[in-house]
C-alpha cells in the first residue's frame, strides 16, 4: 500500500529503516519526509530529509538479513557512501548504488532529497549481478539516465499519494530494467576478462535462474546444458570469485525468505521448500538457519512483530 510518512526528533532518522542504524546529525531538531509504493516486488521511495548518516554493520547483517539492491537518485544535497573497499561522493543529479548484503556506511547532507529503487538481487538479470559489486558507492554521472529515471519514477510515487494503483507487472519489469542499466552501465567503462570465459559464465548463470526450482538443478546439470566439463564450469565461477553450489542454495534461499516475508505470502515451510528445489524440509531448514542465522519460524515471527517492516 502507498504510504507517507513525517519523522521528527531523536529517533525520526532510526525509523526510516531497520536495515541499517540511523542518526540524524541534530537529533532533537531532525525532520524527514518519506514517501514510498510497492510495485510487484520493486520499492520505490521519496526521501526529503535533513543530514543524517547510516550504518549497516555486521551486527545489522545478522539482525535483519536481507539481499537487496538500492539504487538512489541524489536529486538535492549530497551523499558519501562506502562499499566494497570504496568511497565515493554522489552530488546532485547523480545515481549510487548500494547492496544490502554486505556492509555499508553512507551519510546525506542536510536539506537532502533522494529517490530509491530497492529490488531483491535475486530478480536481476545475470549481467547485472556479475557487476553488482565493481559498481556500488561511486558517483553514476549520466544524465540521460537520471532524466529516464526521474521521468519515470517520479509520476509512479506521487499517483502513491493519490492512492493509485500502477500497472504492476508492466511498471516492475520497466523498474527492473532502469535498475540493470545502472549496474551494467557503469560497470561498460571498466576492463573487462576473457570474453569467453564471461559468456559461458552469463550463459551458466541464466541456466541456474531458470532452473531455479529444478531439485535436479546441480553443476553437473548446468556443464550438460552448456556442453562443457564440470571441471570447466567450476573454474568460470573460480574466476568470478563465486562458488555455484553456494549460488544456488543462496539463490533458493533468498527467494524463500522473500516469500516468508511478503504480506500475506505463503508460510507454508515444506511447500516452499519443495518448490525452490530442496530436497527435502530438513535440508532446506538446516540451509536457512546457517545462511540467515535464525529459523524459518523465527524469520516469520520477526516480519509479524513488526522488526521487518518493509523499508
Amino acid at each position: 500500500m502507498p504510504y507517507i510518512r513525517l519523522l521528527q526528533g531523536t529517533d525520526g532518522a532510526q525509523e526510516l529503516s531497520p536495515e541499517a542504524t540511523r542518526v540524524a546529525r541534530t537529533p532533537a531538531t531532525y525532520s524527514a519526509r518519506l514517501a514510498g509504493v510497492t510495485i510487484g516486488r520493486v520499492e520505490l521511495q521519496h526521501l526529503k530529509t535533513d543530514a543524517y548518516s547510516a550504518h549497516r554493520t555486521l551486527a545489522r547483517l545478522a539482525f535483519h538479513p536481507v539481499d537487496l539492491v538500492q539504487v538512489i537518485l541524489i536529486v538535492a544535497g549530497a551523499m558519501r557512501a562506502r562499499q566494497d573497499g570504496r568511497t565515493g561522493l554522489s552530488p546532485a543529479g547523480s545515481i549510487t548504488v548500494l547492496r544490502t548484503s554486505a556492509t555499508y556506511d553512507y551519510a546525506l547532507s542536510d536539506k537532502s532529497e533522494i529517490l530509491q529503487l530497492t529490488v531483491p538481487s535475486a530478480l536481476l538479470p545475470v549481467a547485472a549481478l556479475r557487476n553488482l559489486r565493481s559498481v556500488t558507492a561511486v558517483a553514476l554521472n549520466r544524465p540521460l539516465l537520471v532524466e529516464t529515471t526521474l521521468a519515470f519514477v517520479k509520476p509512479r510515487l506521487d499517483a502513491s499519494a493519490n492512492s493509485e494503483t500502477p500497472a504492476t507487472e508492466v511498471y516492475e519489469s520497466m523498474l527492473l530494467s532502469l535498475v540493470n542499466s545502472c549496474i551494467v552501465g557503469a560497470a561498460a567503462d571498466d576492463s573487462t576478462p576473457s570474453k569467453v570465459s564471461n559468456q559461458l559464465f552469463d550463459s551458466a548463470m541464466l541456466i541456474v535462474r531458470d532452473r531455479i526450482r529444478s531439485p535436479d538443478l546441480s553443476v553437473e546439470t548446468v556443464a550438460r546444458e552448456l556442453g562443457v566439463s564440470v571441471r570447466n564450469v567450476y573454474r568460470v565461477f573460480n574466476g568470478q570469485k563465486l562458488s555455484i553450489t553456494d549460488h544456488i542454495r543462496t539463490t533458493r534461499l533468498t527467494l524463500i525468505a522473500a516469500r516468508l516475508d511478503a504480506p500475506g505470502g505463503n508460510r507454508s515451510f515444506e511447500k516452499l521448500a519443495l518448490e525452490y528445489g530442496f530436497g527435502s524440509f530438513d535440508v532446506a531448514a538446516r540451509a536457512f538457519k546457517s545462511h540467515f542465522a535464525m529459523t524459518m519460524s523465527a524469520y516469520v515471527a520477526r516480519a509479524r512483530t513488526g522488526v521487518m517492516d518493509a523499508r
